[in-house]
């Protein structure tokens, strides 16, 4: 119960908007006006790292509400998302952030319908007729106009660098993280443009970003659908499952411990220390203990790992496939500092990552332990590969 009303009071906080900015003399920015073209090349891994330990800090009650509103409104979101071959909570969350999710108003800026925008982006969508619109075809027109049916595969990375530059960069040239994405979470305290071109350093947003809707919606949805299927644009063929079932089975199990993480003192968390006793006799779960996690999965199913701590071990594991042939549940080795030494890394493929116009591999994704001393999701570059490998 009293958890419950301090999620209500932190709702009531923010309509009332008790939070007043320090008064402070304007920025005049003039080279930070809002961008809407997306299509770049070289994709940052920033914003997947602050994700992975981001978590929402108030108006929890709230954000749950207007996320359950997402959920009531898939079917809409859905059918934006199909025509552009693109996961439908982006969508969801594009709509929440621009109009409230108002479907009477333009997924571009929030104007409304009865008339083209007259915002920026001024005059959309393009043609001849006037309005009103059809908020579908409005919000197709402003996806495709921010290039998201130029990305042929997604992932969350892909998404948040989206979602960032659907409202614009002008936050990065401030170093701040932009409140479009992580307003309401441990990742933003203060910095807001006020107005276009206009920037106050103590200004606090009172919207929502984009993150902590995603967040909640991982909450209220089963994991598998939020991120092996909707984090993944659909594959050009389909992928038969029954020609890797091993490794669905070793994935399957590493999903299951994620958020296992290190202690911080003296202390050691005991499952990690069950996945080193996997490899041998450890007195402190503080070591590089990758390739520990990894044989600790292939033990739970009855498989034969590499029986070493070593991450490069696992190349004596299974078969070599072809980067361009991965699936998901192959594993993926990596080296280190250097590609002749021993030191290296080794997780559990989950999606395999193109660059914008899908002509060529940059990066993998996967589940493994010590990753960011935990076991979690994480995307390394194919620059680093050593071998994927199919047991």
């Amino acid at each position: 119960m009293l958890d419950y009303l301090i999620r209500l009071l932190s709702s009531i906080l923010l309509f009332f908007n008790v939070q007043k900015n320090k008064r402070e003399p304007e920025k005049i920015i003039n080279d930070t006006k809002v961008e809407h073209t997306l299509i770049v090349e070289d994709i940052s891994n920033e914003n997947f790292q602050l994700f992975i330990n981001a978590s929402i800090n108030q108006a929890e009650f709230f954000i749950a509400k207007e996320t359950r509103k997402m959920l009531k409104n898939k079917v809409e979101y859905v059918s934006v998302a199909s025509e552009l071959n693109m996961p439908w909570w982006i969508v969801a969350v594009i709509h929440a952030l621009e109009s409230n999710q108002d479907f009477t108003k333009h997924l571009h800026n929030g104007d409304s319908l009865d008339a083209k925008t007259f915002n920026v982006p001024k005059g959309r969508p393009l043609g001849a007729f006037e309005g009103p619109f059809d908020w579908k075809l409005s919000a197709i027109d402003a996806l495709r106009m921010s290039g998201a049916d130029k990305i042929k595969l997604w992932s969350i990375d892909i998404a948040l660098d989206f979602l960032e530059k659907y409202n614009g960069l002008g936050y990065r040239k401030l170093n701040i993280n932009s409140p479009y994405l992580w307003s309401f979470t441990n990742k933003y305290t203060k910095g807001k443009y006020v107005r276009d071109g206009v920037f106050k350093y103590n200004a606090v947003s009172k919207q929502v970003g984009g993150v902590a809707y995603i967040i909640e919606l991982l909450n209220q949805v089963t994991y598998l659908e939020a991120i092996n299927t909707q984090f993944v644009a659909h594959q050009s063929k389909p992928l038969p499952i029954e020609t890797n079932k091993n490794g669905l089975m070793i994935l399957d199990v590493a999903r299951k411990e994620l958020g296992q993480k290190e202690v911080t003192g003296y202390k050691d968390n005991p499952r990690i220390m069950q996945y080193l006793k996997s490899v041998g006799e450890f007195k402190h779960d503080e070591v590089p203990w990758c390739a520990a996690f990894l044989n600790w999965c292939f033990n739970q199913v009855g498989l034969r790992g590499s029986k070493s701590a070593v991450a490069r071990s696992f190349l004596r594991v299974g078969v070599e496939v072809k980067v361009e042939d991965a699936l998901e549940g192959d594993i993926a080795v990596f080296w280190r500092e250097s590609k002749n030494s021993y030191k290296g890394h080794v997780f559990i493929i989950t999606s395999v990552i193109y660059n914008f116009d899908g002509s060529k591999i940059v990066s993998l994704e996967g589940i493994g332990g010590n990753q960011h001393d935990q076991v979690s999701y994480d995307r390394r570059s194919v620059s680093k590969l050593l071998s994927v490998r199919r047991v």
